[in-house]
């Protein structure tokens, strides 16, 4: 039964891959462009921009966690954008005042985290669709954050850029392994360790399988869906501070080295079916397809919103299957409920 299932999910996302791949060469050709040689650019690109991909990777990897561990509770937490801005910023908050790299992690898993039992608050007690909530949220921390920076954190030799943070407080790479992606396959190990072999774990997923039926079961609805927001707000929260900590030690005023990273994270989280260990194969295969994009930029001028498009319908046809199978069951619960 396993391998069958197997066997019919590989089959359901090269199915998928290839359709993507048959509409962005379907639109390259329709702009004048050899989809052939895109290709080959763009995989080629994703080989060569290895440096790239790894940095892309270790933040696509904690935003997959963001949207997935909520995911599996049932909840839809579209913010770890916001909380990704939150987390950068009380990283280098932090780092200024306390140097030290542990310091500086935390601030941004905690700052994320609350975020994160914000909006299932909300929800529980308000009636506020997470969806609403976290969308709504993730332009006012963009925002605010911007505000920060320029006001409070620029840096007068550089106003374009924040103050770095200080060295002491930095996690550069250790014998050339990247240290932001060492804490991000750390963290989606944890993840999966707790959603799976523990009891809030087993009652995040009898919440998310059926809330009805993990009611009529004891279980604690509302705890479930508290842990899952602040654990997937914790991990939203530390991309933006593994960004500060470990990668660029600065910000720029438009946030541009943290937007899109909790969009591209859904992506990951659905490609890895939600599944903690999953989303280190799909991150680095999302982070690898980007690391490609800069290939076509470079050798077709190929204006960069073409590129994350052209990527945006390669990793959207390989998340249709999770898409589908999501919606399925949601229909299928909802049917069940009404009889």
């Amino acid at each position: 039964m396993r391998v069958e299932w197997l066997a019919n999910t590989l089959l359901a996302s090269l199915t998928s891959l290839v359709l993507g791949l048959a509409v962005v060469g379907v639109l390259l050709a329709v702009l004048g462009y050899d989809p052939i040689e895109a290709y080959e650019l763009l995989f080629r690109g994703a080989i060569e921009n290895i440096s790239i991909a790894v940095d892309r990777m270790a933040l696509y990897v904690l935003t997959g966690l963001a949207f997935a561990i909520p995911a599996l509770a049932g909840l839809f937490n579209i913010g770890g954008e916001g909380m990704a801005y939150l987390g950068a910023l009380a990283a280098l908050v932090v780092g200024y005042l306390v140097p030290n790299p542990l310091a500086v992690l935390l601030a941004g898993g905690l700052v994320g985290a609350l975020l994160g039992v914000f909006v299932a608050l909300l929800k529980l007690y308000r009636g506020v669709h997470e969806v609403v909530s976290t969308v709504m949220l993730n332009w006012i921390l963009y925002y605010l954050a911007r505000h920060i920076v320029v006001v409070y954190l620029k840096d007068p030799r550089y106003p374009d850029v924040s103050k770095p943070l200080p060295p002491q407080a930095r996690l550069p790479p250790v014998e050339g392994v990247h240290t932001g992606l060492l804490i991000a396959v750390i963290s989606a190990i944890a993840a999966y360790v707790v959603v799976y072999h523990t009891r809030i774990g087993l009652y995040m997923r009898a919440t998310g399988f059926d809330v009805d039926a993990a009611r009529y079961q004891a279980v604690n609805v509302k705890l479930a869906s508290l842990a899952s927001m602040a654990l997937g707000g914790f991990f939203g929260g530390l991309a933006g501070a593994v960004l500060i900590a470990c990668e660029l030690y600065k910000l720029d005023v438009a946030l541009s080295s943290l937007y899109g990273v909790g969009f591209n994270g859904i992506g990951v989280a659905l490609l890895a079916w939600n599944h903690p260990l999953g989303t280190i194969a799909t991150a680095a295969l999302v982070s690898s397809l980007f690391a490609g994009g800069y290939n076509l930029q470079l050798h077709l001028d190929l204006d960069v919103h073409v590129v994350t498009g052209i990527v945006g319908v390669i990793v959207f046809s390989l998340g249709l299957p999770s898409i589908y199978t999501l919606v399925q069951r949601r229909l299928v619960l909802r049917k069940v409920g009404q009889t």
